[in-house]
C-alpha cells in the first residue's frame, strides 16, 4: 500500500521545521502528528462530549475523581461559563490540541487564536513536551497521552506515518 500525506500538510512544513528546531522534536515526528490529528487542516474541531479534564486558569483543574462524567462537565460549565466550557469540550487546529490543555499550558488568548498555525503548533508541540515527560521520556507512552489514551494503536499509527514522511525527505 502506497499511503501518501495529505497535500494540505505540505504547506504547514517550514513552520512545523522552524517549531522542530525550537522543541527539540525530529520534524518527520511532528509532520506525522499533525498528520495523524487534522491532517493538514488548521481549521480541525472535534467536539469531546466525555471529556472531563477542565482548567481555570485562576483555579487550576477542575476535575474531581468522586463525580460522575456528566457531573464533572456540569460543574466545569458553571464554573467557566458556557463559551469557555465549549472551547475546552473541543480539540482545535492542526494539532488537535484540547481547549484545557491549552488552559493547562497557560494560553491566555481567544478560542480563534488556538487556529492560527504559528499558535497552534506551538502548543501541540508544549502538549507533546509535557507528555514526554510525564512518559518518562517514552515515546510511545508520551503519543498515547497526546490521544488522551483511548486508541492504542495511535503511537504506531504516528510513528508510521514520521517514517513515510522521512522517505519523503
Amino acid at each position: 500500500m502506497n499511503i501518501k500525506p495529505p497535500l494540505a500538510l505540505a504547506q504547514w512544513q517550514p513552520l512545523i521545521l522552524l517549531k522542530a528546531r525550537e522543541h527539540k522534536f525530529d520534524p518527520c515526528l511532528l509532520g506525522a502528528l499533525c498528520w495523524q490529528e487534522s491532517s493538514g487542516d488548521q481549521d480541525a474541531i472535534r467536539y469531546e462530549p466525555a471529556f472531563t479534564w477542565f482548567f481555570a486558569l485562576d483555579r487550576g483543574p477542575l476535575h474531581d475523581k468522586r463525580l460522575t462524567t456528566a457531573q464533572n462537565r456540569q460543574k466545569a460549565e458553571a464554573i467557566l461559563g458556557t463559551e469557555e466550557f465549549n472551547f475546552q469540550s473541543a480539540s482545535h487546529g492542526l494539532y488537535e490540541v484540547m481547549g484545557a490543555i491549552f488552559r493547562e499550558l497557560n494560553f491566555r488568548g481567544s478560542m480563534n487564536e488556538a487556529y492560527i498555525p504559528e499558535v497552534n503548533i506551538e502548543y501541540g508541540c508544549r502538549h507533546l513536551r509535557v507528555c514526554l515527560k510525564r512518559a518518562r521520556g517514552d515515546l510511545r507512552g508520551a503519543l498515547l497521552r497526546y490521544n488522551g489514551g483511548g486508541n492504542l494503536d495511535y503511537p504506531q499509527e504516528v510513528l508510521d506515518k514520521a517514517e513515510i514522511l522521512a522517505q519523503e525527505v
